[in-house]
């Protein structure tokens, strides 16, 4: 009797907490009436604001498990995005690939009948892989070494036939070096980036020490960099030269005595040439001779596979790129949505109907978004709070895809893009976010989950707003802790009875 009585307890605390279809938004949010309603509450803090009641913004919270609304301000109203373009990005991703997809890049060649050439050229097709390391091109290069093969007489052919060969969105409207703002490419290896590692000299007005990682040879670099006095302030930088492959980097500046390191990023010029350039630094390594350069062609018909390499899981890619808001990688997976739910090549045209068909799924109107991107650099991107939390709630509903996709926003006050809000707030883990940034635009997006209540989706976009982004973002986490603060359930007072047993 006691067994059955501690197992229907159990049951009663889960169904409280997270169970049962809620009807009223008060049986979500137990703050919704009560001396100071929610609704109050949230409008007086909006019209007490400093910067938000003076911008363009709209903003929507609802229950993650039923959808009704506890909450909303200019649900409907088109505002760009920025980076919460991602949460769209990566939930169409999982729905239409699956969490457990991966990414295989293949090589392709005739061996020689000791197996100890490669008689023609070494084909390298890739499928979009936005996970492709240098660790793992050193492992394919050892590989291939391990199989006995000592030479490659006819070099490397980047199949890049997955995609097409736009580099950038037109619609970025910008020509930049910076690592952010990344090529896409079929064959593409490091975020399509370098790393430049500057380290001061033994004495102020030494040359500062500049190196790559990885350590590569087809980059050149022009170190004008020098070491500054102790204490003074860094003034490094570093760019592509824009010479006719643009593989020479130009590095300027001042790094002081007492400066441990400092790291700088660009982003590479050509995608295939890039990867092609590391596999024959790490075929050298390897002792594989590889007998003329790197051309683009297209795999035979009937070519012998050598290798293939697979991408880890698209849940844990989908997690690096919410995490740490990772451009690269979302222009990526629009792409490959493109080639993969229509025809090869992917491209943004098609990745971007791929998206909207996904959005339209989920019965999102018509009037709710604008997309040219899937990263939100692009400020032609426009959603509504209540597209962002349809998608959000989808999400939240479905047991196949919830983990992978809640693990791929932010934690509050602990990593992430997120990690520097929320702090010193009680319970700042019980939010999970995505958030947005372009010049005059703050965004952010996912879920609450208050004390002993049902989770909640919300979404804020705010728009041409004044100051730097700490005042913005201050007022928008004061709503957020608001909504999380009403909604928890307050602990029972009252004793809890146990049925007594002979």
């Amino acid at each position: 009797m006691m067994r059955r009585i501690l197992l229907l307890s159990i049951a009663a605390l889960l169904l409280g907490a997270t169970g049962g279809a809620a009807q009223t938004p008060a049986e979500i949010c137990p703050g919704y009436y009560g001396p100071l309603p929610l609704q109050k509450r949230l409008d007086q803090a909006i019209a007490a604001s400093k910067y938000l009641r003076k911008a363009r913004f709209g903003m929507q919270f609802a229950s993650a498990t039923e959808g009704i609304v506890l909450y909303e301000k200019n649900p409907a109203t088109k505002l760009i995005p920025a980076s919460v373009t991602k949460v769209v990005t990566g939930a169409a991703s999982l729905e239409y690939l699956g969490q457990e997809y991966s990414f295989p890049t293949d090589f392709y060649g005739e061996l020689s009948e000791d197996g100890t050439r490669v008689t023609g050229p070494l084909y390298v097709k890739g499928s979009g892989d936005p996970s492709l390391v240098s660790e793992r091109l050193y492992l394919i290069a050892e590989t291939l070494a391990a199989r006995g093969i000592k030479k490659v007489e006819g070099g490397l052919v980047i199949d890049e036939g997955f995609f097409d060969t736009e580099r950038f969105n037109p619609d970025w409207k910008v020509d930049s070096d910076r690592s952010y703002i990344a090529a896409t490419g079929a064959v593409s290896s490091n975020f399509n980036a370098i790393t430049i590692v500057v380290r001061p000299g033994q004495k102020a007005g030494d040359p500062a020490r500049v190196v790559l990682e990885p350590q590569v040879r087809f980059v050149t670099i022009e170190n004008n960099a020098l070491t500054g006095a102790a204490g003074s302030r860094h003034t490094l930088s570093a760019r592509r030269v824009r010479d006719t492959d643009e593989r020479t980097v130009q590095v300027n500046g001042r790094i002081a005595t007492d400066y441990t390191e400092k790291r700088l990023y660009l982003n590479v010029a050509s995608p295939p040439l890039h990867t092609g350039d590391l596999l024959l630094e790490f075929f050298a390594r390897m002792g594989i001779e590889v007998a003329g350069g790197i051309g683009a062609g297209t795999t035979p018909e009937g070519a012998t596979l050598l290798e293939r390499s697979y991408s880890k899981p698209l849940g844990l890619i989908v997690q690096d790129m919410g995490k740490y808001s990772n451009n690269f990688v979302a222009e990526q997976m629009v792409k490959t949505l493109g080639a993969t739910k229509q025809l090869p090549p992917g491209t943004w045209r098609k990745g971007i109907e791929v998206l909207s068909g996904f959005l339209q799924g989920l019965n999102v109107p018509l009037s709710d978004w604008e997309l040219e991107d899937g990263s939100g650099l692009s400020h032609g991107n426009r959603l509504t709070p209540r597209a962002l939390v349809r998608v959000l709630a989808h999400m939240f509903q479905d047991p196949r895809l919830r983990p992978e996709f809640e693990s791929s926003l932010s934690l509050g006050g602990a990593d992430g893009t997120v990690r520097r809000r929320f702090r010193g707030v009680d319970n700042a883990k019980r939010v999970r976010a995505k958030t947005g940034h372009l010049s005059g635009v703050s965004a952010l997006a996912g879920y609450l989950y208050p004390e002993h209540s049902r989770p909640i989706a919300f979404s804020v976009l705010v728009n041409n707003f004044e100051g730097g982004f700490g005042g913005i973002e201050g007022e928008v986490d004061g709503i957020v802790e608001e909504v999380l603060h009403a909604c928890a359930k307050p602990p029972s007072l009252e004793p809890v009875q146990l049925e007594k047993t002979d």
